[in-house]
C-alpha cells in the first residue's frame, strides 16, 4: 500500500471516531436537554422553597425584618348632622370629611429566634400629610360622634343604680378628629361617675379605658407575635404566626368556637409559594380580633408581572355561613327584630374583644356587603362598590411575594334597643330612637411593594 492510501485509511478511521463521538454527544445532549426539562422546574421551586425561609441571616429574613414596602392611608371621618333628630327617630345624616392622608412608617423589633420560629413586635407611626389632605380636613376639627358610654349605659338603663349615676351623661359627643382618632378623648362625665360609690363598681367591671380613641391603639408598637420561619422542604411554611400576645388561640370571651379562635395565616407580611386559584389566603387581623379569608378573584399583570388577585367576599360577614355563628353574641340587643342573635349580614360585633365591651361594629366601607336595610338606615354614604371598597391582596403565585395589598374597612357605633333598656333614660326619650349602625371612619390604606424589589 502506498503512502497515500495509508494516509487516507487513516483519516477515514478518524471520521468514524469522530463521527461516534459526535453521536455519543449527541445523545448525550438529548438526554440531558430532556432530563433538564422534568429536573429544572423541580431544582427552580427547590430554590424557591430554600428562599421562602426565613431564619436568621438569610437573605429572606433581612427583606422581612427591613420590608421595601410603600405604605398609605387615606382616611375619612363622619360627623353625626341631625343628633337632636335622631333622638326623634329620624335616620342618621352624616357628612363625611377627607381624606386625611398619612404616611405610615413601618418596622418589626425582632426580640429572639427558637427552633424555627422567630418572636417579633410589629411598630407602625402615622404622619399626617397636610398637603395630600383635603382643604378642610384639619387635625382640630370638631366632629359630633355618638357617645359610647352613653350607649353603654342605655342598653342596660332598667338597673336602678345605671339610672341614677348617668344622670349627666349626653347621647353625642363633640370632640376633634386628632382626639377621636389618635390622641384619645376623656369622656366629660365618665370621671365623675365612676368616683360614686356602686358606680365605681360598674366601671372596674367594664374595664372601662381612661382615653377613647377609634385608632389610639394603632400608633406604636403592637402585641408580640410569634411566626414560623419556615423549612427548606416546603414543609413548614414561613410566616404562618403561631401565637399572637402569648396565645395560641385568641380568648374564650372574644368568640364562641375553638374554630373562630384559630389564630390562621399570616400578618400579611409573607405568604406560601405556589399559589393556586383555589387556595383561601388566610391573614391574622388584631384590629377586628379574627383571621380573615381573602379567596381568587381573577388574574391581571402587574408591572409586567403575571399575578394573581385575591379579594374579601360577602361570605366572610354572613352569619348564615356554615361556621359564622361563632363570631355573634346574643347579648339581648335588638337590631330587626327581638330573636335575633347575631348582627345582620354584612357586620362585625368587636364589643366583646375590647376593654368595656364598647358597641364597635366593624364592616367594609360604605357597607359592602351588608342588608340593604343597614345601607338604608343612614344618610350620607356613598354606594358600595367591590372595586373600591374590598379588602384586595395581590400576589406573585410562584413566589407568593406580595405585590400590593388594599386594607379597606369602616367602624361604626351601634345604637341599639336592649331587653334592658328602659323608655326615658336620663330625661332622654329613647322609645323613639331606632336601632342602627353609625359609621364614625373609614380607613382606605394601600401597602405597595417598592420599585427595586419589584424589579427583583
Amino acid at each position: 500500500m502506498t503512502t497515500e492510501g495509508k494516509k487516507c485509511k487513516l483519516r477515514e478511521r478518524y471520521c468514524r471516531i469522530a463521527q461516534i463521538l459526535l453521536l455519543v454527544a449527541g445523545i448525550l445532549l438529548i438526554f440531558f436537554g430532556i432530563l433538564m426539562v422534568f429536573l429544572a422546574p423541580y431544582l427552580i421551586n427547590s430554590k424557591i422553597r430554600q428562599k421562602k425561609n426565613f431564619a436568621q441571616d438569610s437573605e429572606l429574613n433581612y427583606y422581612w425584618e427591613n420590608p421595601d414596602y410603600k405604605y398609605r392611608s387615606e382616611i375619612f371621618i363622619y360627623s353625626v348632622n341631625n343628633s337632636h333628630q335622631i333622638l326623634s327617630g329620624n335616620k342618621p345624616e352624616m357628612v363625611q370629611i377627607g381624606p386625611y392622608v398619612f404616611g405610615v412608617q413601618v418596622g418589626r423589633n425582632i426580640l429572639g429566634y427558637g427552633n424555627r420560629s422567630v418572636k417579633y413586635q410589629s411598630f407602625q407611626s402615622f404622619i399626617f400629610d397636610r398637603n395630600d389632605s383635603c382643604e378642610e380636613c384639619s387635625m382640630h376639627r370638631k366632629i359630633i360622634i355618638p357617645n359610647i358610654i352613653f350607649q353603654k349605659f342605655a342598653e342596660i338603663s332598667s338597673n336602678p343604680v345605671v339610672s341614677s349615676i348617668a344622670h349627666s351623661s349626653q347621647p353625642f359627643l363633640k370632640v376633634s378628629v386628632d382626639d377621636a382618632l389618635f390622641k384619645g378623648y376623656v369622656d366629660p362625665h365618665l370621671a365623675s361617675v365612676c368616683t360614686i360609690p356602686l358606680a365605681d363598681i360598674i366601671c372596674k367591671s367594664w374595664n372601662v379605658p381612661d382615653k377613647i380613641g377609634f385608632l389610639l391603639h394603632k400608633n406604636g408598637a403592637q402585641r408580640v407575635v410569634e411566626a414560623s420561619t419556615g423549612s427548606e422542604d416546603g414543609s413548614i411554611e414561613a410566616g404562618e404566626l403561631l401565637s399572637w400576645d402569648g396565645l395560641n388561640l385568641l380568648p374564650e370571651n372574644w368568640w364562641n368556637s375553638k374554630h373562630a379562635r384559630k389564630i390562621n395565616g399570616s400578618d400579611g407580611g409573607l405568604y406560601k409559594p405556589f399559589i393556586k386559584k383555589t387556595d383561601k389566603l388566610y391573614l391574622f387581623a388584631p384590629d377586628i380580633c379574627r383571621s380573615i379569608h381573602l379567596t381568587f378573584a381573577e388574574e391581571f399583570v402587574y408591572k409586567d408581572v403575571p399575578a394573581y388577585r385575591f379579594i374579601v367576599k360577602e361570605d366572610l360577614l354572613d352569619p348564615a355561613v356554615p361556621g359564622n355563628e361563632a363570631f355573634c353574641h346574643d347579648d339581648g340587643r335588638i337590631f330587626f327584630s327581638e330573636d335575633e342573635k347575631c348582627l345582620p349580614k354584612g357586620l362585625l360585633d368587636l364589643s366583646h374583644c375590647y376593654n368595656g365591651k364598647p358597641p364597635i361594629v366593624f364592616s367594609l366601607p360604605n357597607f359592602l356587603y351588608a342588608d340593604e336595610r343597614i345601607k338604608k338606615s343612614v344618610i350620607g354614604l356613598n354606594e358600595s362598590s367591590v372595586e373600591h371598597d374590598s379588602i384586595t391582596l395581590e400576589i406573585e403565585p410562584r413566589t407568593g411575594t406580595l405585590l400590593r395589598i388594599y386594607i379597606r374597612y369602616q367602624i361604626n357605633i351601634a345604637i341599639l334597643k336592649s331587653q334592658k333598656m328602659i323608655n326615658d333614660f336620663n330625661g332622654t326619650d329613647l322609645s323613639k330612637i331606632r336601632s342602627t349602625i353609625v359609621p364614625l371612619l373609614a380607613e382606605y390604606q394601600v401597602v405597595e411593594i417598592g420599585d427595586g424589589k419589584a424589579d427583583e
